[in-house]
């Protein structure tokens, strides 16, 4: 009865991993840009490793943004942080966080980026409403915990949708947006 059941158990488990599908995260534009007289920008999403279950498939997941900016102009440009937002379904879900920024000032005011006449901009970007902090941590003294790749927090993923940035620039004194976004969705890997 014994090996009966460890053998019944087993080839559940064989069968189970076998059918199990792998899903990946497919965005559609790939690379979402807007370009005007002034400046170039685009967005591209940022994928991390498989392995976390959703609804029991297998999916690589997606939690930041890589933001490139050209400034075709001979003045300076400036990007603002604090109307720069996150695009979920098309409704704007708070700022964004970027390496070096601390976990507790997430939503504090921010200095503007200067973009340089004639160069370029980068910064990987995360949205500061998928930042989770882990409760596993022990807190230390410093309360701040700034972005590393340490574990004392982390980024949930983004889900299947519609997602971008609602980008702020201040070009000649002139404030100017745009909307850049990419659509989530879900496909089985082969």
């Amino acid at each position: 009865m014994h090996k009966r059941l460890i053998t019944i158990l087993f080839v559940l488990f064989f069968i189970g991993c076998w059918g199990s599908s792998t899903y990946i995260w497919k965005n559609n534009p790939d690379i979402q840009w807007i370009e005007n007289e002034y400046y170039k920008a685009k967005i591209k999403s940022i994928f991390g490793k498989a392995g976390t279950s959703y609804s029991g498939k297998q999916l690589t997941k997606c939690h930041a943004f890589s933001l490139y900016i050209y400034n075709k102009t001979d003045k300076i440009i400036e990007l603002d942080w604090n109307k720069t937002l996150y695009l979920k379904n098309g409704k704007a879900r708070g700022m964004f966080m970027y390496e070096g920024m601390r976990f507790v000032d997430r939503y504090d005011r921010r200095n503007p980026d200067i973009i340089y006449p004639k160069s370029d901009f980068y910064k990987h970007i995360m949205p500061s409403m998928l930042a989770r902090r882990n409760y596993n941590y022990i807190p230390t003294a410093m309360d701040g915990l700034v972005l590393t790749s340490g574990g004392e927090w982390y980024f949930a993923s983004m889900k299947k949708g519609t997602h971008g940035v609602f980008l702020i620039m201040v070009v000649d004194g002139k404030e100017m947006s745009e909307n850049l976004y990419v659509i989530f969705s879900p496909y089985k890997k082969n």
